[in-house]
């Protein structure tokens, strides 16, 4: 299951941003971009997700997943598309010469910090 290196991998990259801040902090939302050529399932990654983030300062935070379509660009006919993944061909003349332009993003686009009250 690639979910739980990749889930580790997120975790680790939030909790360094958490770091550099002096106070002390929450981390709220993780927004990530997932492509759809990555084969992540979202269940199981938000699971590992979870399961790796207990008594860190990302135990509670939300995950949201934007999906990246696989899209592609045929280097014949220069036509832009949606990839079938059982075909990889252009619809448009049947070129297996097919660039991808789009869907194998892995990355988190943001993440919702909340500074933790010393109050008593």
């Amino acid at each position: 299951m690639h979910e739980r290196s990749v889930a580790r991998n997120l975790l680790n990259i939030v909790l360094s941003q958490a770091k550099t801040l002096e106070d002390q902090v929450k981390i709220e939302v993780i927004r990530i971009v997932v492509g759809d050529f990555t084969m992540i399932q979202d269940e199981l990654l938000v699971e590992a997700f979870y399961q790796l983030a207990r008594s860190t300062t990302a135990e509670k935070a939300k995950i949201e997943i934007t999906h990246s379509p696989l899209k592609g660009k045929c280097q014949k006919c220069k036509q832009e598309f949606l990839i079938n993944k059982q075909e990889f061909k252009c619809p448009y003349c049947g070129s297996p010469f097919v660039q991808i332009i789009s869907g194998e993003e892995l990355f988190v686009q943001d993440i919702e910090i909340s500074k933790i009250s010393s109050d008593k």
